[in-house]
């Protein structure tokens, strides 16, 4: 499982790369963050592939905006984030990677 994450905060204006960190591992020094987590809507398209990127992030969040469960829950220290999901070897023999983004939803309160 690949364990970083890009995501753009806007607080700072700029990408912030993440490591996910299980119980036994070691920060190696780096600053530690807490993540509140949540409900996540996923969608892939090819790394690179921008247009594809943007028409898929915006049916997504025309998607969640008309459905009546969830809602999208895009707050600070909350954002839509991504990372490659293709393992190294693949990309290479492929020549492309593919990209996970998750768009962070909750139930809609009532």
């Amino acid at each position: 499982m690949h364990r970083d994450f890009l995501y753009y905060n806007e607080e700072k204006s700029g990408l912030v790369w993440v490591w996910a960190l299980t119980e036994d591992m070691d920060d190696g020094g780096n600053e530690v963050v807490s993540f509140d987590g949540g409900y996540y809507l996923t969608y892939v398209y090819v790394d690179g592939d921008e247009e594809t990127g943007g028409k898929r992030y915006k049916e997504v969040i025309s998607y969640v905006e008309n459905l009546d469960v969830f809602e999208l829950d895009i707050r600070p220290g909350h954002y839509i984030m991504g990372h490659i999901i293709t393992p190294s070897e693949i990309i290479k023999a492929q020549r492309f990677a593919q990209m996970e983004n998750f768009v962070p939803i909750k139930l809609k309160e009532k």
